[in-house]
């Protein structure tokens, strides 16, 4: 199991200082089986870190959506907990451009493979598809890349101190499980926020940038900031500060 260098736990610590401290004994007392469990998740990541083809060609295809199958195969029998998430959330860093996709498919894939349902994760750097094909319960603490729950299923994602562009973000699957879920951001959303929307509510306790609602077919987008431009939607329905301001039906 790799633990992080005291150096590294004052960078993060430090990183999410208007925040609940991140707890040294996560990082610093694994038990035995935890030991085993976690050193079984890391060589999981070192072969997906390695995986071609790179996940930016498309992520429309199954180049992109072979990173999360793959890395769910490889953990879906761990029997790891919420601990060992959080853990493998904060410990990894370093990562090139070509590996913030990866890695936030695979964190994404640990978290819908881990026993429990509610988990937190440490985003220290800027990972993208984080809370893919989402199910549970998952507060993210730190800015997160594009297509954040891109093709969540259910359950609720709630996003603190958000810095960075949410492109493409597909709260809820409406055909799988229409209404039930709800991504909360705590923070400010970059362009194409409810970009595809299929169902279920975002929560924006922020400002927006362009397209907001971009392309939405069902569900609810929620302003509580300004929104610089709102996209053209084929159903659903967005609100700033508690008022319709465009319904998706009619595009008014």
């Amino acid at each position: 199991m790799r633990l992080m260098a005291k150096n590294e736990l004052t960078t993060a610590s430090r990183r999410f200082g208007g925040y609940k401290s991140i707890d040294e004994q996560l990082l610093r007392e694994p038990d035995l089986k935890q030991s085993e469990r976690s050193a079984s998740i890391w060589k999981a990541w070192e072969e997906i870190k390695l995986a071609t083809p790179k996940y930016q060609t498309n992520y429309y295809t199954g180049e992109s959506i072979g990173f999360y199958c793959r890395s769910y195969d490889l953990l879906k029998s761990l029997n790891h907990t919420s601990k060992e998430v959080e853990q493998f959330s904060i410990a990894i860093s370093g990562l090139s451009d070509e590996q913030l996709g990866k890695a936030g498919m695979f964190l994404s894939a640990l978290v819908n493979t881990a026993q429990g349902d509610r988990f937190t994760v440490h985003c220290i750097e800027k990972l993208d598809f984080v809370g893919y094909k989402n199910k549970k319960a998952l507060e993210v603490r730190g800015d997160v890349g594009d297509y954040a729950a891109m093709g969540a299923l259910s359950g609720e994602l709630n996003i603190y101190h958000v810095q960075g562009d949410l492109e493409k973000l597909a709260a809820m699957n409406a055909a799988l499980d229409p209404g039930s879920g709800t991504v909360t951001i705590f923070g400010n959303a970059g362009s194409f926020l409810g970009s595809g929307l299929e169902g279920g509510k975002v929560i924006l306790h922020g400002n927006a940038g362009l397209e907001v609602g971009s392309g939405a077919v069902a569900g609810e987008i929620h302003v509580s900031g300004e929104m610089e431009s709102m996209g053209k939607m084929h159903g659903g329905r967005i609100f700033q500060r508690g008022k319709l301001v465009r319904d998706g039906e009619t595009n008014d």
